[in-house]
Order: structure tokens, then C-alpha cells, then sequence
């Protein structure tokens, strides 16, 4: 893999997509300086008040506190992660969960309230044109330069890399894009998939991708995922925040999941599925008595029922398997089945019970102000 800079320049006060943009204007917006190394070694270095042991000089992505308010509205909290080389990243979370404040505090085109974001164990704030430089980015919401053709993107980002882009034919081939065409003629998926050439037509280390497949069709959602996957072989760190889970679960090695702006968990994907429920179900044999009652409370159950006379089913926490078993013991049993819950399922479980946290917490808050005027 390349160890030159990569991919574009970004200004931090200008509206991103994997190349430098503006509103889908025809006029060209001003652009950071993108290949001068950072001069200060203050950037090496962790941020003021945090203790060497919480920075990772050997993270690709690292954040440490990072935290964005926007006055009195949340926008995220304390969010803590780290990238290791060569890994990909889910970072999971519903609509307005903090996933795009998060990235955009990383690559520095918003400052963070508190807290701070490293990219190649550098600190972003006072390095961040040559950092993103190195960077092939997809924004969560797209703008091209209305008035540039596709082939206009591309040699306008080879002239700020200074090198011809090694990808461009076979990216065009497989995307079926059409790079004469002007952006303001391009639909919502086209304007994607040139999103996405334009990332991916560098031989990069990282890749910062924020619903990359938003607009595509299933075919091209999945052409996504096998170019991510070919980058993932070639050795690129790939941070990927995604709705289509199934393919976050193929893709992934590691999972944060984000919610009201707090990353509510963070785990290898095959630990993060272990320690997560099981469904089980069973098919009793004939003629014989089952004492259904007892079987839908047994220790450990969160859900349990029939589906006819004979097929039982329950849900539960691994350490309650052994328990389940035993009070299957003394019936002949025709069929069983345990299964790992899915990844939405996991990441279903952690939003409920945040939101319920939520709903506690301010019905706590309402009760005390209520007292307070009563």
C-alpha cells in the first residue's frame, strides 16, 4: 500500500464529500493546503490534561473525550475510540445519534466543545488539511461542484494529490458511471457512486465512510461492500458507519454503538454477539404431557412462548442455557435449535434500554419538579 497522501484536501468550514466542495455552486471553493507535513511536534503529542497511558500513538483513529454541544443541545458526549491499523470499524446508531458529529469532530471540520481526535497518531487541530489529505472520506450528505463533470473531480483531486489516480477506470467500469456528465445532472445515486470513486480512487490507509451506501440500489450497496472488503485485504483501517447491519456483521471486526450522542457500547463483533441473547426453539415429541406454565417461567427467560401444541420457543442470556436445559430435561425432545442473536438484534437491545434510561431519567427530573412546585 501507497504511503503517500491521499485522496483530497478538505477546508474545515466548507461542506465535505470525499473531495473538496462547495453548494452545488458552479464556483470553485478555496482549498486547504494538503501536502505540507504539520511543522510543530505538538501534534505528536496528546492533548493538554490527558495522561500519556489514555493515547495510542499506534491508533489510526483515536478520540478521547470528545465531546460537541451545540449551546444547550446535545450533540455528542464523551465519545472514546480508538482504531487499530488494519481493522474496520461499525459505528452504529440511529438517525441524529451522533454518528456524523463524531466523524466530523475526527477530521476536524467541526471543533470539538471538549475533548480531542488523533488520525495516524497525530493530533487533527493544527495538522488537519495534511491529515485529511491522507484520508478517503465519504460525507453523510454529499455536494459536488454542480458545474464539474465527473472527469472534473477527478483531476481537480489528482492536481491537490499530485499524482494520477490509480483506480479511476476500474471504479468508473464497475460503478457504470458516466464521468462526463456535469454533477448537476447526476441523480442522487450517481452523485454516490462518484462520491465514492473519488474516495476510493487512492491507494489509502484510512477510509472514513459515513453511510456510504445512502441513495444506492441493492446491487451497488453491495458492489460497496466488496470494494470495502478488497481495501480491508489490502490492509486499509476503515471506519464505516452504516444502516445495513447485515453487512456491517460480514464486514466488521469491531462495533461501537452510539445513541443520544453516548457510545453505549464498544466490542469485537464476535464478543459483542456472544455475551448477547439466545433464541432457542424447540419441537417436543408427541403424546406427552407438558407443563407449559413452568416452561414459560424458568430463570433467566426475557421472552417465551408457544407456537403451536408442540413448538416451544425462548429467549434468553447465554448463562441461563444450562438452566434452560435442565428444565428441558425430563421431556423428549424432537428438535432443537439455539441461535445467536443478529446484529440488530444486539443493537435493538442496546438502543431500547437506552431509551429507556432516557424516559427514567426524565421522569425522575418531571417528579422532582413537581415536588419543587408543589
Amino acid at each position: 500500500m501507497s504511503n503517500t497522501p491521499s485522496t483530497s484536501a478538505f477546508d474545515a468550514n466548507t461542506p465535505t464529500s470525499s473531495i473538496p466542495i462547495a453548494n452545488d455552486s458552479a464556483t470553485t471553493p478555496a482549498f486547504a493546503t494538503a501536502n505540507v507535513p504539520p511543522t510543530s511536534t505538538d501534534t505528536m503529542l496528546p492533548a493538554a490534561g490527558l495522561t500519556q497511558s489514555a493515547y495510542d500513538p499506534q491508533a489510526i483513529v483515536q478520540t478521547i473525550g470528545l465531546t460537541k454541544r451545540y449551546g444547550s443541545s446535545r450533540g455528542i458526549e464523551s465519545v472514546n475510540l480508538a482504531l487499530a491499523s488494519g481493522e474496520v470499524y461499525g459505528f452504529l446508531g440511529p438517525n441524529g445519534a451522533g454518528k456524523t458529529t463524531t466523524i466530523r469532530c475526527i477530521l476536524d471540520l467541526l471543533r470539538p466543545t471538549q475533548g480531542c481526535s488523533y488520525l495516524f497518531g497525530e493530533k487533527v487541530q493544527g495538522a488537519s488539511a495534511y491529515l485529511r489529505s491522507q484520508v478517503g472520506y465519504v460525507a453523510g450528505e454529499v455536494r459536488l461542484i454542480a458545474g464539474y463533470s465527473g472527469e472534473d473531480h477527478i483531476r481537480l483531486v489528482e492536481g491537490l494529490r499530485g499524482a494520477k489516480a490509480p483506480f479511476v477506470t476500474d471504479l468508473s467500469d464497475r460503478f457504470e458511471l458516466d464521468l462526463k456528465r456535469k454533477a448537476r445532472t447526476l441523480s442522487k445515486g450517481n452523485k454516490q457512486k462518484l462520491a465514492l470513486l473519488l474516495a476510493f480512487m487512492f491507494d489509502n490507509g484510512l477510509y472514513i465512510l459515513d453511510e456510504p451506501t445512502s441513495g444506492l440500489d441493492p446491487l451497488n450497496q453491495q458492489l460497496v461492500f466488496q470494494i470495502i472488503n478488497e481495501r480491508k485485504e489490502r490492509g486499509a483501517s476503515i471506519l464505516l458507519s452504516s444502516h445495513i447491519l447485515s453487512e456491517v456483521e460480514q464486514t466488521c471486526h469491531r462495533v461501537g454503538i452510539i445513541s443520544a450522542g453516548r457510545l453505549l457500547a464498544e466490542d469485537s463483533l464476535e464478543n459483542l454477539l456472544c455475551n448477547q441473547k439466545r433464541h432457542v426453539r424447540v419441537l417436543f415429541s408427541a403424546n406427552q404431557e407438558l407443563d407449559w406454565h413452568a416452561l414459560a417461567q424458568i430463570e433467566g427467560l426475557k421472552e417465551a412462548g408457544w407456537q403451536d401444541e408442540r413448538s416451544y420457543w425462548a429467549s434468553l442470556h447465554p448463562q441461563y442455557i444450562k438452566v434452560l436445559l435442565q428444565a428441558l430435561a425430563p421431556y423428549s425432545i424432537e428438535d432443537m435449535e439455539i441461535q445467536k442473536a443478529s446484529l440488530e438484534e444486539v443493537f435493538m437491545d442496546f438502543y431500547d434500554i437506552n431509551q429507556a434510561d432516557e424516559a427514567s431519567g426524565a421522569a425522575q427530573i418531571a417528579s422532582l419538579e413537581e415536588r419543587g412546585r408543589a
